[in-house]
């Protein structure tokens, strides 16, 4: 299995005992490189949420002896940056066993990224994606909701850090 393609499509393989629903999208004008999206459950508000998986090309990783997967989230809300979310994300980043959440400030908007990197040989097999989405959707699950009532000023830091359990 050499292509990022063949890789992706194997990876969507491994989503299909689990039940989520996938979806290859091309590569095309409107997107760069192509992307496996995975629709994973709506967040408590019952706004859809998708994971996407993105190999990068060698020339743009500057690297040919590994290949670079990105998994990546953009959460379902739009946010107001407030110095309270930005200590708040500097903790959770610290914290976090995988990925880090981040504030799109032009877009006002938050995301969630990991990059994997493997041999360009390598595809990990289905267990380890299939512990690697739902880890994700719970992560997503446990502290979106602390992260958005920060940028609303519902919440300050302290009450945010203690009620998540990272203080």
């Amino acid at each position: 299995m050499n292509t990022h393609s063949e890789k992706l499509l194997k990876i969507q393989q491994y989503m299909q005992p689990l039940g989520f629903k996938t979806q290859i999208l091309a590569q095309s004008e409107e997107i760069l490189y192509e992307v496996l999206l995975i629709e994973i459950k709506p967040d408590p508000e019952e706004r859809d949420r998708f994971l996407t998986f993105t190999y990068f090309p060698p020339e743009e990783t500057e690297f040919e002896s590994i290949d670079c997967l990105q998994l990546f989230c953009q959460l379902p809300f739009s946010v107001s940056p407030t110095f309270d979310l930005a200590r708040y994300l500097f903790l959770l980043n610290r914290k976090l066993p995988l990925g880090t959440f981040a504030l799109a400030e032009a877009e006002r908007m938050m995301e969630f990224r990991h990059v994997l990197i493997f041999p360009p040989q390598a595809t990990p097999e289905a267990d380890f994606f299939q512990e690697l989405v739902p880890l994700t959707e719970s992560l997503l699950d446990i502290f979106c909701p602390y992260l958005e009532k920060l940028s609303r000023g519902e919440l300050n830091f302290l009450e945010a850090a203690q009620s998540s359990g990272l203080a």
